[in-house]
């Protein structure tokens, strides 16, 4: 690269003098293109050590034709939210004797993260119609968390508000919990929890009861009521041979 004279000459004769007449032209540097690269981290990692390639080289020449480093700086930092930043590049101390510099600008990606492990706590057994308020731990948005009953095994539960109820008094049901994502942080799912499901308790009483004594080969009525499985109630004796139930 430089300033390149170009001199044409007419030699002298017997009838002219000689001529000698110049034109000059530029040389221009070649160009080097400085690419920054664009780095990927996840939200919370430190940012990385920014680096750059070079490209452009002519007439085979090496690497080593240019001497020093660009200057890299990206406004991110480890505190950064999750998103696209910018990464310049500039001189910094390169050089190089036939080349001139074109520079390519990069961009740092932040990523969202994974949440902590989030863990469901549910009752190992539900009754019917009986309810629990579920709860979780872990996770790091702190976002109102969505519950679901993802399967029925011969039973049937429902959840509203946070609140698992047994429809069922047999099988079992399957319940998670998932944690929203935001800017900086991916949603999460829960670990699986299987609850199972139990008869509720009945309660009888007598309307009409036995009463305390009887005479032998006497008769009485009895009646009793309750039972919310509505099934109608029956009546047995315990004392075989000593008293008996009939109609």
């Amino acid at each position: 690269a430089g300033l390149c004279t170009i001199a044409a000459l007419a030699p002298a004769n017997s009838t002219y003098s000689a001529a000698t007449v110049t034109q000059s032209f530029n040389v221009l540097p070649a160009v080097i293109k400085v690419t920054a690269a664009s780095p990927t981290i996840t939200y919370g990692q430190a940012i990385p050590t920014l680096t750059y390639s070079l490209s452009g080289f002519v007439n085979n020449d090496p690497t080593s034709v240019v001497s020093g480093t660009p200057t890299l700086s990206t406004t991110a930092t480890a505190t950064s939210n999750a998103g696209s930043y910018p990464i310049t590049v500039a001189t910094g101390t390169l050089a190089a004797t036939n080349y001139s510099f074109l520079f390519a600008p990069g961009t740092l990606t932040i990523q969202p993260a994974s949440q902590a492990t989030l863990m469901l706590s549910a009752g190992s057994s539900l009754t019917y119609n009986q309810s629990e308020i579920l709860s979780v731990t872990g996770g790091n948005t702190e976002l109102a968390v969505t519950y679901t009953v993802t399967g029925n095994s011969g039973g049937s539960c429902s959840v509203s508000n946070g609140q698992l109820t047994a429809n069922n008094g047999t099988g079992s049901c399957t319940v998670s919990a998932t944690m929203p994502g935001n800017n900086n942080y991916n949603s999460v799912n829960s670990n699986l929890v299987t609850v199972n499901l139990q008869p509720a308790s009945q309660t009888i009483t007598f309307t009409t009861p036995p009463p305390a004594t009887a005479a032998y080969n006497t008769s009485f009525t009895v009646a009793a009521t309750g039972g919310p499985s509505g099934n109608p109630v029956t009546f047995a004796s315990s004392g075989i041979g000593v008293c008996s139930v009939t109609a």
